[in-house]
């Protein structure tokens, strides 16, 4: 039995209104969806293949999103 991996997803919209995800501990592990949900599942499955091809290596760990401003 497998132990269960924690991660951290990121979704944004694109211009397209396509929802694309990654996993930024997973470098390359990226998909995309209609809705969120969609691209989420869509990203659980890629998750899966990206830590079978790294051999389960995180490339480290996520530590956050911060909205900021420049002028």
């Amino acid at each position: 039995m497998r132990k269960e991996q924690k991660l951290v997803a990121y979704i944004e919209r694109d211009e397209n209104g396509v929802y694309v995800a990654s996993v930024p501990a997973l470098p390359s592990c990226y998909t995309e969806g209609d809705t969120p949900e969609e691209a989420l599942q869509n990203l659980r499955e890629a998750a899966v293949l990206c830590m079978r091809q790294n051999k389960n290596h995180l490339s480290g760990q996520f530590v956050g999103i911060q909205e900021f401003s420049i002028a």
